[in-house]
């Protein structure tokens, strides 16, 4: 018969693994009989996402020449502030022309400037091959800009899964310049040319995308950090309100305290 399974057994854990203990508080009730397995030590399932793993998403040229990662969507870094989005089409174009069907760069809604990374979808994976060979750990060269071209995989994989995240954004309510773009995927004359962006499907998702609304996570991103830094924005929004009504107290309470002075002054 095994012990209750109210009270905690732990067997031989990982290193860095900590566990919290659960002390009876109540006499353990009838515990039915069942056939013990052959491991009867406690073995934690861990679940690892891929933003705690980053080295996940490194890019890798040889891998992609010998077949093994066919993945076509990558975070494009250290882009130059001052590029736009035109110029950052433009400038893949001159690699792999109207090979594209997916383009976000990401904008400092505040200063008008990118954040230095963007979104972007090859039509094939051999596409980015051209691309990263040209451009990758080369400078832009752009804007007396020192930075190196560097790329990494994206969480969300595909021009579908991209649309699907962004349709129902509050960034689709922003500048039509600082939106992301689609452009068409398949064969024919269109293929790389602008695309419409399909409308929102979900209205209730896009108000909670703008309440929640911060920073574009990059892949190896924990949940922790992404908690943290939502939180954050957050605070950001509601702050200028708290110090607006502190003020007013201020200016009540300095006020009664003169009108006082000047009361008993006389």
């Amino acid at each position: 018969m095994y012990p209750h399974p109210s009270i905690f057994y732990p067997g031989p854990s990982p290193p860095g693994m900590h566990y919290s203990y659960m002390q009876q508080q109540s006499p353990p009730s009838p515990v039915p009989l069942y056939t013990p397995t052959v491991n009867h030590t406690f073995v934690p399932i861990l679940t690892m996402s891929p933003r705690a793993c980053p080295e996940n998403n490194q890019l890798d040229i040889e891998k992609i020449e010998l077949g093994v990662d066919m993945r076509t969507t990558v975070m494009v870094k250290n882009i130059p502030n001052k590029m736009t989005d035109k110029e950052l089409l433009e400038f893949i174009n001159n690699v792999c022309p109207r090979r594209i069907d997916f383009l976000y760069l990401r904008m400092d809604f505040k200063n008008g400037c990118n954040v230095g990374y963007a979104f972007v979808n090859f039509i094939d994976v051999r596409d980015l091959l051209v691309f990263a060979k040209a451009k990758l750990n080369e400078k832009w060269n752009m804007y007396s800009s020192e930075k190196i071209l560097q790329m990494s995989y994206a969480n969300y994989q595909g021009k579908e899964a991209l649309v699907e995240k962004f349709k129902n954004s509050c960034i689709m309510d922003e500048r039509e310049e600082w939106r992301p773009k689609i452009f068409y995927s398949d064969p024919g004359p269109n293929q790389g040319l602008p695309e419409e962006f399909p409308k929102p499907t979900h209205i209730r998702r896009k108000e909670r995308s703008s309440f929640n609304r911060g920073a574009l996570f990059v892949p190896g991103i924990s949940i922790n950090q992404r908690s943290c830094l939502t939180t954050n924005s957050a605070l950001q929004q509601v702050q200028p309100q708290h110090q607006g009504t502190e003020r007013r107290f201020r200016r009540m309470h300095d006020g009664s305290k003169s009108h006082a002075d000047a009361g008993s002054s006389r």
